[in-house]
């Protein structure tokens, strides 16, 4: 499989929910989980049902639904969508959770120094530009050099009213959620994504987001213009991220996409480096059928996350609970994308 890059530019603003909302606010981030990447394209592949000769039941089969099993070589493998900054030529990626060189016990020099940068500058940051990370999972001296995301034209949190009906009730109640702003026009800065994949489902994979850009969106709010895509999206060969997948002398594994673990690859205490896990849930989005019902919610380790021994992932079940919710009874099955797309890490395992 080889990997491609794609850069997604927006029309209006983005709307991804998050899971940490308050009281009559539902939060946002700046950027795309791979779960949520994956349920646009299965969304729009559904409708188109078939794609390049690999129909909507072949797509699923090609991440293991039909079986049960998660599949060894899945038909693609997504990160997160990240942020892309100056005119599209600086390319952000998830801050690994393990200890870089710069604040390792390997390095002895300035170790007060150390300790300052990483707690006022490094530890406070999401996102680290490409040429940082590369230093980082290299175990390079310079990766405390991380820079700011905040001064390069991303808007997140800005928070906009609504007005929405209960569910039950169908009385109208105001709520407000967060939308994120890119600033397209001086900085022209967007989101990107890998996926690593054959060449025919690369053109598959064209056509599907050619029809997103054409009449589709991504993410929520899409029926007020959110989401939608300024630009077609091309793959190109991710040249400047090859060198990510082959670290030498590596020992440890850095996750770019969110990740559920089948049950035989939970990783044990002695391969966990260090981690997050962030919750999933949420109502069905299904652009098939028009009933909305509670989707079941799992947790998945996150962006970032450093285990030593490489993370398959699977496709997860996720349908609303029939017994609960007996009217989703005939309707299809819903999936949340838990394969993991990891690159390999230089790390101290003393540390």
């Amino acid at each position: 499989m080889k990997t491609y890059i794609v850069h997604l530019y927006f029309k209006n603003a983005l709307r991804v929910g998050a899971a940490n909302a308050s009281i009559d606010i539902e939060a946002t981030q700046d950027f795309i989980h791979s779960d949520t990447l994956w349920a646009a394209i299965a969304n729009h592949w559904a409708i188109l049902g078939n794609v390049n000769g690999i129909s909507f039941d072949e797509f699923l089969s090609g991440f293991g639904s039909k079986e049960g099993e998660p599949k060894s070589d899945p038909l693609f493998l997504l990160s997160s969508a990240f942020p892309l900054t100056e005119n599209g030529i600086k390319y952000w990626l998830p801050k690994p959770l393990s200890v870089p060189m710069a604040f390792s016990k390997s390095n002895t020099n300035d170790p007060e120094h150390q300790r300052e940068t990483y707690g006022k500058k490094v530890k406070q940051e999401k996102f680290i530009p490409l040429n940082v990370f590369k230093d980082w999972i290299n175990f390079e001296k310079n990766a405390s050099d991380v820079g700011s995301l905040e001064r390069n034209g991303i808007s997140g949190g800005q928070i906009r009213p609504h007005a929405t009906l209960d569910r039950i009730s169908m009385q109208a109640q105001l709520f407000h959620s967060g939308i994120t702003y890119f600033d397209k026009f001086e900085e022209r800065v967007g989101l990107y994504f890998l996926v690593r994949c054959n060449e025919n489902t690369k053109t598959s994979l064209e056509k599907i987001f050619e029809v997103i850009y054409n009449a589709g969106a991504i993410g929520g709010d899409r029926s007020i213009g959110l989401g939608a895509l300024a630009e077609k999206p091309f793959f190109i060969e991710a040249t400047a991220f090859d060198d990510l997948f082959s670290t030498e002398n590596s020992n440890a594994h850095c996750l770019l996409s969110l990740s559920c673990p089948n049950n035989d690859e939970i990783p044990k205490d002695q391969d966990v480096i260090a981690y997050n896990t962030i919750l999933r849930k949420g109502w069905t989005g299904s652009l098939s059928i028009g009933l909305q019902r509670k989707r079941q919610t799992i947790y998945m380790f996150s962006e970032g996350s450093v285990f030593r021994k490489p993370i398959k992932g699977s496709l997860v079940d996720i349908t609303p609970d029939r017994s609960i919710t007996p009217e989703w009874n005939g309707m299809h099955n819903v999936y949340r994308y838990g394969y993991a797309l990891s690159v390999p890490v230089k790390i101290d395992l003393n540390d």
